[in-house]
């Protein structure tokens, strides 16, 4: 390892990873002076307790919160209808069964809303996949090719829109440049707003 960071989990836990022989005073400075970061993430943390995935428990879906409910699903292992509807025999999976379906519903809309972008603004991407990163809403790789943070169909529409737009723009800009802004704003004028959403919100779209 070659940088010395700082991370706040999602339950408050604070983590840093440093350099084998990095000097301890070294650290102790960079803790100092990253100190009103570190705080402003843990007061965060504790305002978003992890989910427990007990009945009646809200989660987040197209930017609005459903509770979860064990009661009859019919045929299936879950079933969404006015909320999160889970067989009561399957109630000790009832992470696993949720985060299956958002993760299936994130593909087919990310999808779906990536082409139909894409067309609009004559851009073409490789392929599109999903993944679980753990700081990036989005990427974009040289080879064109677009995988998106499964989370993010927690999001609003319109803030989901952003980030599929934001790596749709390093099609054409593969950096941050004034440049790159630029073209960000031209296919979104109002992206600084729905990009202060998700900064806003991170802490608790990362919960699950």
């Amino acid at each position: 390892m070659r940088r010395l960071t700082v991370r706040v989990e999602t339950q408050g836990e604070v983590v840093v990873r440093a350099p084998l022989l990095l000097p301890l005073e070294t650290i102790e400075r960079f803790l100092e002076k990253n100190n009103s970061w570190v705080r402003q993430k843990i007061i965060a943390a504790s305002q978003n307790p992890p989910h427990r995935f007990a009945a009646g428990e809200e989660f987040y879906y197209l930017g609005k919160p459903y509770p979860l409910i064990f009661g009859d699903s019919g045929s299936h292992s879950i079933k969404f209808r006015h909320g999160f509807i889970i067989a009561p025999e399957l109630s000790a999976k009832a992470e696993e069964l949720l985060v299956g379906w958002l993760k299936k519903q994130a593909l087919k809309h990310l999808k779906q809303r990536a082409a139909e972008l894409a067309s609009q603004f004559n851009l073409s991407y490789q392929r599109l996949s999903l993944n679980n990163a753990g700081t990036n809403w989005g990427s974009c790789s040289s080879k064109g090719s677009l995988h998106f943070n499964w989370r993010l169909i927690q999001c609003p529409p319109e803030v989901i829109d952003y980030i599929i737009i934001h790596e749709l723009g390093h099609l054409m800009e593969m950096n941050h440049s004034p440049r790159y802004w630029d073209l960000v704003q031209s296919m979104c004028p109002d992206y600084e707003i729905r990009q202060s959403w998700l900064k806003r919100n991170s802490s608790r779209l990362r919960l699950l």
